[in-house]
């Protein structure tokens, strides 16, 4: 078995080199980064779920050694995130972030209690943050997280509720049925001053 490991990284190290010779691979990383970015924006091939940035993405990282040490060590390529499930992916997206403001999309599956502690890890890097589907239980984590913890560069909050299609909503969230969008300077808590909390900027959640 240590062989056949053996075997395979010797295979690995030669397309590396192989890759190395390409013309593509003598550009400097700073353009081969903005050739990045703009496929990322292109608009897909074909429709469907996995035509995203995060898809896209992963095909770089998977095209050779040096595009992936190329695209993981550029914060700015990570601060646009989307999460439809895995929170596991926020948590590598923020992390290789840095100190990129970071702007997060969050869809219905991924409205997770691991996907609110790391936000709660990381709210000090981000600057906008989209909630979609958001139901009635996933409300109260999201009110929580935002009183109790600091949002020092938070400038947009989106929050998009469950779409219902042939039955009316509960009455609890009968009127809380559109997108709400609250632009914000900043956010600011303290989790330690809870009997005189500070000044907040404005923020209604209905």
């Amino acid at each position: 078995m240590r062989q056949v490991h053996e075997i395979r990284r010797s295979i690995l190290d030669i397309d590396e080199l192989n890759n190395a010779q390409l013309p593509i691979n003598a550009l400097p990383e700073e353009i081969l980064l903005e050739v990045f970015s703009l496929v990322e924006v292109a608009p897909p091939l074909s429709g469907g779920e996995n035509c995203s940035r995060v898809s896209t993405r992963m095909a770089i990282q998977a095209v050779c050694r040096h595009w992936r040490r190329v695209l993981c060590s550029n914060p700015g390529s990570w601060r646009t995130i989307e999460v439809r499930s895995r929170s596991e992916w926020l948590r590598i997206c923020l992390e290789r972030c840095a100190d990129a403001p970071a702007d997060i999309t969050l869809h219905p599956r991924s409205h997770t209690v691991d996907t609110w502690l790391i936000l709660a890890q990381h709210a000090s890097a981000i600057r906008s943050m989209t909630i979609r589907g958001l139901d009635e239980s996933g409300r109260t984590s999201v009110v929580g997280l935002l009183v109790d913890h600091q949002w020092p560069i938070l400038q947009r909050l989106k929050i998009s509720p469950v779409v219902y299609s042939s039955r009316a909503p509960p009455p609890a969230i009968r009127h809380w049925v559109h997108d709400r969008e609250y632009p914000l300077s900043a956010l600011s808590a303290s989790p330690k001053r809870r009997i005189n909390p500070p000044t907040y900027r404005p923020l209604t959640i209905p």
